[in-house]
């Protein structure tokens, strides 16, 4: 790169970080620098600060940039207490930011990691509010990736004690207002109620008075992914055609789009089956090897081609879903994966089918391995007991395959 075009890209990541710029571009243009460039760790420095320093949320390309960034930003790093409190600003976003990005993150040891950087902040009065939000996050997504039933149906009371700890105007506004009722739609879908229609119409509302517009536009497309579920399971019909795809290749969207199109598995028609296949497939090629998510559409893509098996009595359906279930297995790792009942059950259920053997049943079995990790995480005796109970009908199911 010549002189002149490192002059350029610094001018424009400086500008960008006075706020005289696009963020994401000179984020961009940091990473067309060479590692050796002088002053690499001032730009890093200056970007990080520019990114947290806003108070607002902050958008998730950003939040992916921030690791990077901190760590060319450490080798040569500012000094005081400014930087300190910026450092520690950015790794609570890059934090949560991974665990929104994998659902299969670890998400005690993102927790543990957020208790560490408030005892190494001193328990900084502009640090806390974002360390409370984000612990409190990570115990949801933590209750959420467990399964722990007891604590998904505290939610609203936690969230009550979270919000009345925040600032009037932040708990009266749209992301309190937000909170709150989400909390309460999570515990109601625990309980086995529909909430799709309920949760399009918060996140309507949630568009129509958040004046942050990457928030606003998150909604947006949450509502949009989540439009032909809940047209489907209120018996309107979702014409596997018109089901919302982006441009841009999202694996969920393709993923719901198909789910819709087999009508969650309830569908006889042979062309939607084939349509919905189609959709779940291309939702595993966009999640390839490496992703986030890969075993969610693994076991997706399987559960359609269980579908089409059970109309057309065809093998070949069954073989390529063992395959891809044997893949989800391996990939989920053990019982603390929230997949790892549902995918057991689906190799126990394709090797009776395809008569693979006496022991076709063992993977059933191991899949109850992630009721018995249930229930020895419940803090409580009616987490416990939720979690029993949950254990006990599972194994019937399972006692009646065997």
């Amino acid at each position: 790169m010549q002189e002149r075009d490192v002059v350029r890209l610094y001018a424009g990541i400086v500008s960008a970080a006075a706020g005289r710029g696009d963020l994401d571009v000179a984020v961009a243009d940091f990473h067309r620098l060479a590692r050796d460039t002088p002053g690499l760790p001032v730009l890093a420095a200056a970007l990080v600060e520019a990114i947290v320093r806003s108070g607002q949320p902050v958008r998730p390309s950003l939040a992916r940039a921030v690791r990077d960034l901190l760590r060319v930003a450490q080798t040569d790093p500012p000094t005081g207490t400014q930087w300190a409190r910026t450092r520690g600003a950015a790794e609570v976003t890059a934090i949560v930011q991974e665990v929104l990005d994998d659902d299969a993150a670890d998400v005690g040891a993102a927790l543990a990691r957020l208790d560490e950087i408030g005892r190494d902040s001193g328990d900084d009065p502009v640090l806390r509010p974002l360390l409370e939000s984000a612990r409190w996050g990570m115990r949801v997504a933590r209750a959420g990736q467990e399964g722990d039933s007891a604590a998904i149906a505290g939610l609203p009371a936690d969230v009550d004690r979270f919000l009345a700890g925040l600032p009037e105007a932040d708990r009266h506004g749209p992301t309190g207002r937000m909170l709150a009722r989400g909390a309460g739609l999570m515990a109601a879908h625990e309980r086995g109620e529909n909430v799709l229609p309920d949760l399009l119409e918060m996140l309507s509302a949630f568009q129509a008075s958040c004046p942050d517009d990457s928030l606003r536009d998150v909604a947006g497309q949450a509502a949009d992914t989540l439009r032909p579920l809940a047209a489907m399971m209120s018996g309107d019909d979702v014409p596997a055609g018109v089901a919302p795809v982006s441009p841009d290749g999202d694996p969920l969207r393709h993923a719901v789009a198909g789910q819709a199109a087999l009508d969650i598995g309830r569908e006889r028609d042979p062309a939607r089956v084939a349509a919905g296949i189609g959709h779940l497939r291309r939702a595993l090629d966009l999640a390839g090897p490496g992703h986030s998510q890969r075993v969610f559409h693994l076991v997706g893509l399987a559960a359609g081609l269980f579908r089409r098996s059970e109309l057309t009595n065809d093998a070949a359906d069954l073989r390529e879903a063992r395959t891809l279930l044997e893949e989800a297995r391996e990939l989920a790792g053990g019982p603390r994966h929230p997949q790892w009942q549902m995918l057991n059950e689906m190799l126990s259920d394709a090797g009776r089918l395809l008569a693979s053997g006496p022991d076709s049943h063992r993977a059933g079995i191991e899949g109850l391995r992630a009721n018995a990790w249930k229930a020895l995480v419940q803090p409580d005796l009616r987490g416990v007991t939720i979690a029993v109970r949950d254990a006990a009908s599972a194994a019937v199911d399972v006692a009646r395959g065997c």
